[in-house]
Parts: structure tokens; sequence; C-alpha cells
């Protein structure tokens, strides 16, 4: 039932005339859009930043947890000439 009315409703709809200049406009968007998108360029520097930066991450992690291994602990027992393991026994 519900279906049939909305058929009547659709076939009662008159076909409407497109307004002048519509497809122009629509090509200028599509060609704005096309403009707006960056160069290889722009591209390319970009991903070379972001790579270095990565890299330059990457390293300062790991050496910043290579330092880690000598903490302040093990400096002060090395420079005292004292063990500092916790290993009570030795095997």
């Amino acid at each position: 039932m519900e279906e049939e009315r909305m058929n009547e409703l659709l076939r009662s709809v008159g076909r409407v005339d497109t307004p002048p200049f519509l497809l122009t406009r629509i090509e200028a968007r599509v060609a704005l859009q096309n403009e707006e998108s960056p160069s290889r360029s722009w591209v390319l520097a970009t991903g070379m930043t972001l790579a270095l930066l990565f890299t330059m991450n990457t390293y300062f992690l790991l050496n910043s947890s290579m330092e880690n291994l000598n903490g302040p602990i093990e400096k002060l027992a090395g420079s005292l000439e004292l063990n500092a393991s916790n290993q009570l026994y030795h095997d």
C-alpha cells in the first residue's frame, strides 16, 4: 500500500530543465580541485623530511636507551670501585 502511494507520487513528478551554464560550473570546480593537489616536488620534500625525522628520532631513542644502561647508580658504584650487581651468589 505504502509502495503504491510512493509510485503514484513519483509518476506525478515532471521533468526539470537544467539551469544554464551548469556544465561549465561543474567543469570549473573539477579544474579547481585538480589545481589544489600538491606538486610532486612538495610531496617528495615532505616525504624526505619525514624520513629524516624518523631516522633521527630512532637514533636518539636507541642512543638514550644505551646510556640508561649505565645509570647513576652504576656510575657511582664504578667510581667507588664497588660491584653494582644485584647477584648475591656466584655460580
